[in-house]
């Protein structure tokens, strides 16, 4: 895995994987770094493998459930149920909330892709299809 200015769709499924087996590699993002690395390494010694920061077929055999890594979702009237009118810029009225959360859905969401929340004073600028709990093609096998 060498570094690439582009996410890579390989790196996205590893990083869904060391995720959902509690090796948290941070951002799920598809981009190799520091804390892939380290997620690497944690789950090879989660799962009796040899420490050593590379994704080898063991590994891999070992991390994949069988689940899918994505899916398709449909936004329903749940998910739209709770919108805030507003969310204040004061810390204080935030703190006051029950959550902080969308006070509107992105109009690409009605096509059925979900988007991630935003960063804090920023708009979503992509969306994530939704796998398991959280949140290219190309095979591990």
């Amino acid at each position: 895995m060498g570094h690439s200015a582009t996410a890579d769709a390989a790196i996205v499924k590893l990083e869904i994987f060391l995720d959902r087996a509690g090796a948290s590699p941070g951002v799920i993002d598809g981009f190799d770094g520091d804390n892939l690395r380290k997620a690497v390494r944690a789950f090879e010694a989660m799962a009796g493998l040899t420490v050593d920061g590379k994704v080898s077929s063991d590994l891999i055999g070992k991390l994949h459930t069988g689940e899918p890594v994505i899916g398709s979702y449909t936004i329903a009237d749940k998910d739209v149920a709770d919108l805030v009118p507003s969310i204040p810029s004061d810390y204080a009225e935030m703190a006051k909330l029950k959550f902080l959360g969308y006070v509107r859905i992105p109009k690409s969401s009605a096509s059925g892709s979900i988007w991630t929340r935003p960063a804090e004073g920023s708009e979503p600028t992509g969306h994530v299809r939704i796998g398991r709990e959280h949140r290219g093609r190309r095979s591990w096998s």
